[in-house]
C-alpha cells in the first residue's frame, strides 16, 4: 500500500485520477494539493489548499511514495505566456523537486505529444523544457504521459480544443502506424493508465503515448 500526492485534481484528468485513487485499495492515503476546495469527503483523502506560488510552505505534506502531477492549462486560459509558463513548467518542476527532497520515489506528469525544448511552438517548447528539468532529478521512476488531444467534458470551455476534437474524432481512425499517437484520447484512458503505471512502479524513465496509454488503461484493474 502506498501514499500518493496528487496535484491538478480539479482538472479533466485529475478528477478521474482522484476518483480511481480513492477507490483503489492499493493506495492507503491520497494527499491533494489544490488551489480550490474539492468538496469531496473520503477517509483516505487529505486535502491542502494553497497558492501554488507558495508551495514550499507545504513541503512537509509532500511525503508520499508516488507523485501524480496533472497540472496543465492553455495560454488563453492562463491569461498570458508568462502565467502559462508558471502552470505548465514552473509548478510541475518545483513539485518534483520538493517531493524528491521529501523522499518520493516515483514522479508522474502529464505532458503533451510533440513536447520538445526545440519545438517551434511555444506550448510544446514549454512542455519539453518541463520534461527535461524533471528528468534531471534522480527519481527511481519517472513516468511522462504525452497524449494528443484529450477527449472529455471540461468544466471550462476551450473553444479551439472543442473544434479540434470535432474534426479529429472522425479522422482518428485514418491515423495508422506511427501516426496513431496523434489520435484524440479519452481522459478516462489517461487516468486509468496513470494509476496502472503508479501501481507497477517500473524503474527508469518511461514515456506513454497513444497506444501505450490505451494499453495501460485496458490492463488497469482495482
Amino acid at each position: 500500500m502506498s501514499t500518493v500526492l496528487l496535484t491538478g485534481a480539479t482538472g479533466l484528468v485529475g478528477r478521474i485520477c482522484l476518483d480511481l485513487l480513492l477507490q483503489d485499495p492499493y493506495f492507503k492515503e491520497v494527499r491533494v494539493i489544490s488551489r480550490r476546495p474539492l468538496y469531496h469527503e473520503d477517509p483516505k483523502l487529505k486535502e491542502f489548499i494553497t497558492d501554488f506560488n507558495n508551495l514550499e510552505s507545504l513541503a512537509g505534506e509532500f511525503e508520499a511514495e508516488i507523485v501524480i502531477c496533472c497540472l496543465g492549462s492553455t495560454i488563453k486560459d492562463a491569461g498570458s505566456r508568462e502565467q502559462f509558463m508558471k502552470i505548465d513548467h514552473d509548478y510541475p518542476v518545483q513539485i518534483a523537486q520538493i517531493a524528491h527532497r521529501k523522499g518520493s520515489r516515483h514522479f508522474m506528469v502529464i505532458s503533451s505529444i510533440g513536447a520538445s525544448k526545440s519545438s517551434l511552438f511555444f506550448y510544446s517548447r514549454v512542455k519539453g523544457m518541463m520534461e527535461d528539468n524533471v528528468k534531471m532529478l534522480p527519481y527511481e521512476s519517472i513516468s511522462i504521459f504525452q497524449p494528443s488531444l484529450i477527449d472529455g467534458e471540461r468544466k471550462e470551455v476551450r473553444v479551439m480544443e472543442q473544434l479540434s476534437l470535432k474534426m479529429s474524432r472522425p479522422l482518428g481512425k485514418l491515423l495508422q502506424g506511427s501516426l496513431k499517437k496523434y489520435r484524440p484520447i479519452a481522459a478516462q484512458d489517461i487516468a486509468r493508465a496513470i494509476i496502472h503505471a503508479a501501481k507497477n512502479n517500473l524503474p527508469g524513465i518511461h514515456y506513454y503515448t497513444g497506444d501505450k496509454i490505451k494499453d495501460c488503461s485496458d490492463r488497469y484493474s482495482l
